[in-house]
């Protein structure tokens, strides 16, 4: 049995998170905060007050924060697609059973923003990891939405997640663009 409190909690919490700009200006604080002098090295320039600056990926990954938890303005999906598929231009069709283990590699394009996905098929779920690229460089610009889930790139821009079903369609969303790869066929 569900509690009556359980809505009305989530509703006053939602009420109560703070703006996303204080979110992100606090995280950064206490990535600074916790970092140590051995594994940042301060720049004087850069730093505030002797405390060391967080590197650029961090900050370019958590500027991307907020995107987790608001809603975008109603931009018109870039429709991406396949440039490449490792079951097309890979094994021959009789060495393509779907068992433990089977891998397979997708890379989707839109412009200029392209991302690799690599499945992986275990015993009782697919496992994925992405990566996105802008021209030939990671970028931490997005976050990936699959399904009702979002994701926030990890360190190193990979994208990790598990699913007891593959993906039909996949939303890499920026606060400038929301491109749209849907139409995958797994079969």
């Amino acid at each position: 049995m569900k509690r009556k409190t359980s809505n009305k909690s989530k509703k006053r919490a939602a009420k109560q998170a703070p703006k996303t700009d204080a979110l992100v200006k606090a995280l950064l604080s206490s990535l600074q905060d916790a970092a140590s002098a051995s594994d940042i090295a301060p720049d004087p320039a850069t730093s505030l007050s002797g405390i060391a600056s967080p590197p650029d990926e961090a900050v370019d990954r958590y500027a991307a924060i907020p995107l987790l938890f608001e809603s975008l303005p109603g931009h018109q999906p870039t429709i991406g697609r396949i440039t490449y598929d490792s079951q097309v231009h890979g094994h021959t069709v009789g060495l393509r059973d779907v068992t433990d283990g089977y891998v397979r590699r997708l890379r989707l394009a839109a412009g200029r923003i392209v991302m690799d996905l690599v499945a992986e098929r275990r015993e009782n779920q697919w496992e994925f990891v992405a990566r996105v690229y802008s021209g030939s460089e990671v970028t931490h610009d997005f976050v990936l939405k699959i399904g009702g889930r979002k994701l926030l790139a990890g360190s190193g821009g990979f994208f990790h997640w598990s699913s007891r079903s593959v993906p039909r369609k996949l939303r890499l969303l920026s606060y400038d663009t929301t491109i749209l790869f849907e139409g995958m066929s797994w079969r």
